[in-house]
């Protein structure tokens, strides 16, 4: 999964330059709960694979396109500031990510329930990042420059 990962986040960060970081955002909000889907059907170890190469390369894929919308949209507030905010959420939500699934899985006996709750979590936020209003490309701001 880590190579993968590796691969993502470097061509995450090209496709963010060059398409809407919202509409790239929204695509890998929807293939990580897909991916997750695989996870539910455990007793195939190929499916284990196929799972990590997917989730690997949406997994880290959502950072450049994240930081690409919050120095969009708040580029007149302190962008220092705003990305602090963005990593101090996230390790909130690894902890709790850490935390939560070994509570879920004392009552459940399984970490399906888990699964279950991502799933719903990652299309909530796939649903507010298309309710975000849509910024223009650095392609686009360079070819009305240009123009």
């Amino acid at each position: 999964m880590a190579a993968f990962n590796i691969i993502g986040i470097l061509i995450s960060g090209v496709i963010a330059d060059r398409w809407s970081s919202r509409k790239f955002l929204i695509v890998l909000y929807i293939i990580r709960p897909l991916s997750l889907l695989i996870l539910l059907d455990n007793s195939n170890p190929y499916l284990f694979i196929i799972f990590a190469m997917i989730f690997g390369l949406v997994d880290f894929a959502t950072v450049a396109p994240t930081q690409l919308l919050a120095t969009q949209h708040f580029k007149n507030y302190s962008i220092g500031f705003i990305i602090g905010w963005l990593f101090l959420s996230h390790q909130i939500g690894s902890a709790l990510g850490a935390y939560v699934p070994g509570l879920m899985y004392n009552f459940h006996a399984n970490y399906n329930s888990s699964f279950y709750l991502s799933i719903i979590i990652l299309l909530i936020g796939a649903t507010f990042t298309f309710l975000l209003p849509e910024q223009k490309t650095l392609e686009e701001k360079v070819r009305g420059t240009i123009q």
